[in-house]
């Protein structure tokens, strides 16, 4: 019997230890961090799909970035892609339309 009951409480020590014991987590960002590239669009309204249009700025720049009021819709986008300084995708709600949060894009500012 007291065999029995010292098998007994092992089990229920080794459960007790474990159930509190966090399994470890690996974020994939940590292996793979996304760069964020910042842009400023110079195009007119209907280009927002020219990739060309889009100039890399800074961060400092995106941060002070003042759209103007008129009829560009993209003003300026933060993207996780660069080609050549500009990015490879630029999601838009239709065709023509403003820029939207969608990867790769990562924030917008839009017209006023």
């Amino acid at each position: 019997m007291i065999r029995y009951l010292s098998g007994l409480a092992a089990v229920v020590i080794a459960t007790l230890a474990f159930a509190f014991t966090r399994p470890q987590k690996t974020d994939i960002r940590l292996h793979y961090p996304l760069v964020t590239y910042y842009y400023s669009f110079s195009g007119s309204q209907g280009q927002e799909n020219d990739m060309s249009k889009w100039i890399q700025i800074t961060a400092d720049d995106y941060a002070n970035l003042d759209c103007p009021s008129g009829n560009v819709e993209g003003c300026g986008i933060q993207n996780t892609t660069n080609s050549a300084g500009h990015p490879t995708s630029v999601p838009l709600s239709g065709v023509g339309g403003h820029p939207i949060l969608s990867a790769p894009t990562t924030a917008l500012v839009n017209k006023n």
